[in-house]
């Protein structure tokens, strides 16, 4: 962030304090937190190109590159949004949120069970918001954009060697075990469906469990971070009727 727009927006978060709007400016620091959050994700989508360019990841270039594209176009116009406001209107939780939420949905739909940990950013990233609802919504959105995101990846992306022990049956591997694999299963979008079930019930199933277990903590410590800031409102408001007792008091 420039030093102009940090101004601006510790500007707007001390107006919004000075008016007693507690809310408003824990929202803009928090959407200037995702924000942060959307162009570092991004940045691991490049560094993961670039790896895979130079042969360190096995993705298809093509795949890879193409996930890059989507990615960028997703969040290429929030992000210039979120530059010109800084995070200063409220309304840009949901559209930021749901790109964040997209551009992870893209990453793993691309590099699979390599990016597990990629599917909790949304959810733990809503808790700074301290809102018990918006944190259940953002973790119901994310289970249905990762849901997608694993069909997508069980056609197209990076093949779960462990995934597809029923599609072998008569193959005889020789020298390339990947080589053998790939033949085994087809072509992209024609991979048989027993990959596709394995892939849901002995990969994402057990994500999904362990992200509803992450959900209700996070759901509580949302919870927790508004009643904070509940406590904080009726702390500035005390002190604020004391203040004006005292001047009302010397006058």
């Amino acid at each position: 962030m420039s030093g102009r727009s940090k101004d601006k927006m510790n500007n707007a978060v001390k107006a919004a304090l000075l008016e007693g709007n507690v809310e408003l400016a824990n929202e803009i620091t928090a959407n200037v937190m995702v924000g942060t959050t959307m162009l570092i994700v991004f940045a691991v989508i490049i560094l993961c190109l670039v790896l895979n360019e130079v042969n360190v990841f096995t993705v298809d270039k093509v795949t890879m590159r193409i996930a890059t594209l989507i990615a960028f176009i997703i969040q290429l116009p929030i992000t210039l949004i979120n530059t010109k406001y800084v995070g200063t209107k409220k309304w840009l939780k949901w559209p930021l949120m749901i790109c964040l939420t997209l551009v992870c949905g893209v990453m793993a739909a691309a590099l699979g069970h390599n990016v597990t940990l990629v599917m909790v950013f949304p959810m733990v990233v809503s808790t700074r918001y301290f809102d018990k609802k918006y944190t259940t919504l953002v973790a119901l959105i994310t289970a249905g954009v990762f849901t997608i995101a694993c069909f997508v990846n069980a056609q197209v992306g990076v093949l779960n060697l462990n995934m597809v022990k029923d599609s072998l049956a008569g193959v005889t591997i020789e020298d390339d075990l990947r080589e053998a694999v790939e033949a085994a299963i087809g072509a992209k979008w024609h991979r048989p469906w027993s990959y596709v079930r394995s892939l849901y019930l002995n990969d994402f199933l057990p994500r999904c469990i362990v992200f509803l277990a992450l959900s209700v903590s996070c759901r509580y410590v949302a919870g927790r971070g508004k009643d904070m800031i509940n406590m904080q409102k009726l702390t500035s408001e005390k002190d604020a009727r004391i203040e004006t007792e005292l001047s009302l008091a010397t006058n």
